[in-house]
């Protein structure tokens, strides 16, 4: 069969709830970007996004989700939010994300913890070490060159 994708059907009725939420998956699974979050580290959005397929996967619900409906991207978006904290159990992220009550506490934690975030602060910061040297180098030239003007 064919995949009608989100955008396509977005307002229109004539799919049943089951096929546009599938539908609306997928999007996301489309959505997600190269760190793994739908926009650079992690946000709102994606704790939004976490509840959701945390609530998806529930024993009531659709627990094998992932391989049922072959969205491994959003599998592991999910697994990757899940697994930050050994401290803190995944159903209260959901809660807190569902709630928005210390969503901002869980967004600061993961971003200090997960290894990709880390890892781009850490560049970032090299970055920035790196250019700061390098303007402080074009200083330090330039007054050598006024000190030589001024003892000739």
């Amino acid at each position: 069969t064919t995949r009608l994708r989100y955008a396509t059907v977005f307002r229109l009725n004539s799919l049943s709830r089951a096929e546009r939420s599938l539908m609306a998956l997928r999007y996301f699974e489309d959505a997600l970007g190269p760190s793994g979050f739908l926009v650079g580290d992690l946000t709102y959005a994606d704790l939004g996004l976490f509840y959701m397929l945390y609530e998806l996967g529930e024993e009531d619900n659709v627990p094998d989700w992932v391989e049922r409906f072959g969205l491994p991207r959003l599998g592991a978006f999910r697994d990757a939010i899940a697994a930050f904290s050994k401290k803190r159990d995944p159903s209260k992220i959901a809660a807190a994300a569902r709630g928005w009550t210390k969503a901002s506490i869980a967004v600061r934690a993961f971003l200090r913890t997960d290894p990709r975030c880390v890892a781009r602060r850490r560049a970032r910061i090299q970055e920035e070490v790196r250019r700061t040297r390098a303007r402080l180098r074009g200083l330090e030239k330039k007054r050598r060159r006024a000190s030589l003007i001024v003892n000739c």
